[in-house]
């Protein structure tokens, strides 16, 4: 069928209410907002928000999944490693402004000798994402030799999401208009170039995350997952509340509540949220830094931010090393922060950045 810009609103409105949509249908609307071509900025943002509603109000969220990752996988930038990664990712989207969580987890599991290939992008549906704050450390243009030289040397990889998805760059103005989250917003942590067996996602709500973990059961890359949204609405595991948890191993999608109890760390009022709130690159870079830096001392460290990150981190770490969940799992993470190794790895791509 072809789809131009006389048949496209009556089209969208079939492909709004219908119960089911040809398959072909679905491949060109795809095609057409990665071609970013031939259609106005406004005609590609109501094919987006209509393919994000599909995504949200119908049955077959797993067809567009599917449909979608394949054809990124199939135009992405591969990097080929000897071993095996894990991947931190949060989706975004879920409007709190946070600073830079598993950004900061990414340095802290990678402390503890863990494999780490981080995917990331520039803030579209918040103030920072992690490619901002790492903008602050080191040029965001990587090429794949650093990719693999830093991952033997510091056991951490930065994959700008641009550089490694060029087809993605046509998406970037459609979803700066937009300006609010989109099925984009869930692709991201799946279409990792290093391809790593293990993820720790974090989603948007509860009902995206149940569906994230309902197509990684189906899907051959991933191995072994843990799709993540908190009650009180983060994409990360929260220290103010319960955290809803999907376990995806071997096809099938185990679903139980995890709490910061049960890594012995304390529960904080959801007044103290206001410790976590970011703003631009520059800040968000500027608490990283103390977090590394200040963690066995006194003074400005951030008590909330700290236990914020060494939550996720020991979640990311049990994931990543088979562990049972426990105050040990913290325990290890700590002396990442306290050894200074995590504070090292960052030092190795500020001096690559000066270097470059």
């Amino acid at each position: 069928m072809i789809i131009n810009s006389q048949n496209l609103e009556a089209l969208l409105l079939k492909f709004d209410n219908n119960r089911t949509v040809e398959t072909e249908i679905y491949e060109n609307l795809l095609q057409i907002l990665l071609d970013n071509k031939d259609f106005s900025l406004d005609e590609l943002v109501l094919i987006l928000r209509s393919i994000t509603r599909r995504f949200e109000m119908h049955s077959d969220y797993i067809k567009i999944l599917k449909l979608l990752v394949t054809m990124l996988r199939n135009n992405m930038n591969v990097v080929e490693y000897s071993e095996n990664v894990i991947d931190v990712c949060g989706t975004g989207g879920d409007q709190k402004n946070l600073l830079n969580i598993s950004t900061s987890v990414a340095l802290v599991l990678a402390g503890c000798g863990v494999k780490v290939a981080k995917h990331g992008n520039k803030a579209i549906t918040s103030k920072s994402g992690s490619a901002d704050v790492l903008a602050s450390s080191f040029a965001q243009s990587i090429d794949k030799s650093f990719v693999l030289d830093s991952l033997d040397k510091v056991g951490l990889a930065f994959l700008f999401a641009p550089y490694f998805h060029p087809i993605m760059r046509n998406i970037v103005p459609i979803r700066q208009k937009i300006k609010e989250r989109t099925i984009f917003n869930l692709i991201g942590p799946l279409v990792n170039p290093l391809k790593p067996e293990k993820q720790l996602i974090g989603v948007f709500n509860q009902d995206s995350a149940k569906k994230i973990a309902e197509f990684i059961a189906q899907d051959s890359q991933i191995k072994e997952a843990l799709v993540i949204n908190s009650v009180d609405g983060m994409d990360e595991f929260s220290v103010f509340d319960d955290t809803h948890c999907y376990h995806v191993k071997s096809g099938e999608v185990i679903y139980y509540k995890i709490n910061p109890e049960l890594f012995g760390v304390k529960r904080y009022d959801k007044s103290q949220l206001k410790f976590l709130l970011g703003q631009d690159s520059n800040y968000n870079f500027q608490q990283l830094q103390n977090l590394l830096s200040n963690s066995n001392k006194s003074g400005d460290l951030n008590i909330v931010y700290r236990d914020m990150v060494l939550l996720n981190s020991a979640l990311a770490l049990c994931l990543a090393q088979n562990l049972e969940f426990s105050n040990n799992a913290v325990s290890i993470c700590n002396k990442s922060l306290e050894s200074g190794q995590a504070q090292e790895i960052l030092d190795y791509f500020i001096a690559h950045n000066k270097n470059s």
